[in-house]
């Protein structure tokens, strides 16, 4: 975002905050610095450090023809599967990405992270690059004109690494041949023969079917999938639940059946880490918006999931004892009421708490 937009943004979001109750900002505050603490998901996290290391390696002899699949990292996961968190925490951690300061005290940031637009061209994707690395061009540069200073000023700012997050964008375009350019470019800054970059392309699973079918590509990469977490990994939610309940947001647990929640919350999200989070996160906001108790409950997670999918009495994962036949994944789906409107059951009201 550019300089003139950031601040009118803040501006405006400082006269938003000038019109709400304290306790709202406080809220919103408090699950603000929750939701920005991170919760270590083993073994991607050290799977996911590994090959960036790796990538760091190849930059150290990068005429070495043994490096080659090393140059690019796909990391492939559904909706919500926690990709961009897992590479954000990543970044953050590794004084390798730490902001630095050349010899006439201008700023280097050796990586920059970018969204692939949406309509994705290969012009767009480079305005958007230079746009990161803070290079002024006209949003109505032509592609001719944006590419070839590509390279240059990622070479002058001292940019190494790059993160395109959304890639799997470039499958969208129905021309072939612009489909390769974008392929081919990219290509050439790993390869740069004067200032090599290392890519890092996050997106959908439909990504992985893009690197199978690019030859050049896929020898030049490495894949990381982020996997749902399966219904016999129940213990690594237990830990979540109680990191964030009791560590990150200081409330307590007292009877709070973990281990029964975590199969609940698995079920619920067919094991989706984004899903699974978010209601957890949902239920300490709920404790936190009472104001009258510091201890969550069952019954605040489903009020979560009922706030989440629109659920029933009946058809609610965290209130009913055969839960395992209920539907599973309606917290991750887009329109978790169509894949309960089947099930029989009696709607809750709005604004009802399942008490």
């Amino acid at each position: 975002m550019e300089p003139s937009l950031l601040n009118l943004r803040r501006a405006s979001i400082e006269h938003l905050r000038s019109t709400m109750a304290p306790k709202d900002l406080d809220l919103s505050d408090f699950m603000a610095n929750l939701r920005a603490q991170h919760c270590a998901i083993e073994p991607r996290d050290a799977i996911f450090a590994d090959l960036v290391h790796a990538q760091k390696m190849s930059l150290l002899s990068p005429q070495a023809d043994d490096d080659k699949e090393r140059k690019i990292l796909f990391v492939v996961g559904g909706s919500d599967a926690g990709k961009s968190k897992m590479i954000k925490h990543a970044i953050a951690t590794d004084p390798a990405f730490a902001l630095r300061h050349d010899e006439y005290g201008r700023p280097v940031n050796p990586i920059v992270r970018i969204r692939a637009p949406n309509p994705c061209s290969l012009r767009n994707i480079g305005i958007l690059l230079l746009e990161a690395v803070g290079y002024p061009i006209r949003s109505d540069a032509k592609e001719t004109y944006v590419w070839p200073l590509v390279p240059g000023q990622l070479a002058r700012r001292g940019v190494m690494f790059v993160v395109i997050e959304e890639a799997q964008r470039v499958m969208k375009l129905d021309d072939w041949y612009e489909q390769s350019k974008v392929w081919d470019t990219l290509i050439n800054l790993v390869d740069n023969e004067h200032w090599p970059v290392r890519l890092i392309l996050a997106g959908m699973p439909i990504l992985e079917k893009l690197r199978e079918a690019e030859e050049q590509i896929q020898n030049r990469s490495k894949i990381q999938k982020l996997m749902p977490i399966p219904a016999t990994k129940y213990p690594i939610v237990s830990t979540w639940i109680k990191t964030i309940i009791s560590e990150h947001a200081g409330l307590e647990l007292r009877n709070l059946p973990v281990d029964d929640v975590s199969k609940r919350l698995i079920h619920a999200s067919e094991g989706n880490t984004g899903a699974i989070f978010k209601l957890i996160m949902s239920s300490v906001e709920l404790v936190m918006s009472l104001g009258d108790r510091k201890t969550v409950t069952t019954i605040d997670f489903a009020q979560a999931y009922h706030n989440a999918t629109g659920c029933s009495i009946d058809t609610n994962i965290f209130e009913q004892s055969n839960w395992k036949n209920l539907p599973s994944g309606a917290a991750k789906t887009k329109n978790p009421k169509k894949d309960l409107q089947n099930v029989a059951g009696k709607a809750r009201k709005a604004g009802d708490r399942p008490r």
